[in-house]
């Protein structure tokens, strides 16, 4: 069987803070993401598209969002392909019967494994099978991911073609709310054929040596910090086939350059040449570190507005000083921001790393757009509530 291995969609999600058209035209990347997707597998013959959660980017969701994404599983299903889908941490309802995953699957466009826990504190699973092969799913098993492991694979008879659909990563360094250790994955050694990972949004694979367990990356840019290559994956269950196959996404340009200037006036004049010189190409993104002197507090909006002037869709400038009196390259320099300076404070204040940076570069803006727009206190707790859940609970 021929299978396609994407994730992450995050369908219907808008820039934090995001108005006017860089915020339409990035809600529209996600779906035209999902399209290609789409488009490929009919194109090459691809019988079986599996989705290991984050389909959505919120679990509430309006009706234009639920349509445009059911009109890619029609478009799957009238081809003859089959979906197999399961739960991301964005995907997430208050039950078992409150996410539009469920809506897809009463709609049967989509199938969903299932896995609940039983009364004797176990966990029952109930895999869809097509053509004799055996998809499980472990949805976003969270803290529980190894006691969920552990359940699943000492039911798996190693003798079936077995592959499990599960929306986590596994940790390098540090370990992650909602990723796994390598041992948890070793688990299932021998007796899956292939992991379908996600929740990470760049590509990775387990172990280096006869890999088995794979994380595609999201198709699109999450955020403009994300700089990864992304892919989805197609795999043959008779030759064994893997191939990696680069998503549409939009165009991300990362540019780094040292000003000599030494005053504000300078600053603008040798900009403003520099910005003559570069290509900056129509609706891409572009992402611009700056090194510049210790002593000099350039206008980066201003500088962002002239690169979007020049054809940029959207332009994020970072200024790194060299603090340190060195100059050994734009790693080594500090870059200082309004969110890098709010991330640096949460973690003096006792916030690990990843969250501070969860915080302020997802749940701030949006916060601060619900202020600006005048929006409900009601909408302001819902926010708070889902950031706890978050936070708390994994990426």
């Amino acid at each position: 069987m021929k299978i396609l291995h994407c994730s992450d969609l995050h369908l219907g999600r808008r820039p934090a803070g995001g108005v006017g058209e860089y915020s339409e035209s990035r809600f529209n990347d996600y779906f035209d993401s999902f399209r290609h997707i789409a488009d490929y597998a009919l194109a090459k013959a691809v019988e079986t598209v599996i989705i290991p959660g984050d389909i959505f980017d919120r679990r509430e969701i309006t009706p234009g969002i639920l349509e445009r994404a059911e009109q890619v599983f029609i478009r799957l299903k009238e081809a003859g392909i089959s979906t197999i889908i399961s739960e991301g941490n964005h995907d997430r309802g208050g039950s078992n019967d409150s996410t539009w995953l469920n809506y897809l699957v009463h709609r049967q466009l989509v199938r969903m494994p299932s896995v609940i826990a039983d009364e004797n504190n176990g966990y029952k699973f109930e895999p869809v099978i097509l053509n004799g092969i055996h998809f499980y799913s472990m949805g976003y098993p969270g803290i529980y991911v190894e006691d969920i492991s552990r359940s699943l694979a000492e039911l798996l008879d190693p003798g079936k073609v077995n592959i499990i659909l599960v929306h986590t990563a596994v940790s390098s360094g540090g370990h992650f709310p909602g990723t796994v250790t390598p041992e948890v994955i070793d688990m299932f050694k021998g007796k899956a054929f292939y992991i379908a990972g996600g929740h990470f949004h760049s590509y990775h694979q387990y172990p280096a040596d006869e890999p088995y367990f794979f994380v595609p990356g999201s198709p699109e840019y999450w955020d403009i910090g994300e700089k990864d290559e992304k892919f989805f994956i197609v795999f043959d269950t008779d030759s064994g086939k893997r191939d990696k196959i680069d998503s549409r996404r939009r165009e991300r340009i990362e540019q780094n350059h040292s000003f000599a200037s030494k005053s504000d006036k300078d600053f603008n004049e040798e900009f403003d040449n520099w910005l003559l010189s570069v290509n900056v190409r129509d609706n891409s993104v572009v992402v611009c570190n700056f090194r510049v002197d210790d002593n000099l507090y350039p206008d980066g909006a201003a500088c962002e507005k002239k690169i979007e002037s020049a054809g940029a869709l959207k332009a994020k400038v970072n200024f790194i000083y060299n603090r340190s009196g060195r100059d050994n390259g734009f790693n080594d320099g500090q870059i200082f921001s309004t969110e890098s300076i709010e991330i640096e404070n949460l973690v003096s204040s006792g916030y690990a790393d990843f969250t501070a940076e969860k915080i302020v570069r997802t749940y701030l803006p949006e916060l601060k757009k619900l202020q600006a727009e005048e929006q409900p206190a009601e909408s302001a707790f819902d926010l708070l509530d889902r950031m706890i859940e978050e936070v708390a609970g994994g990426i």
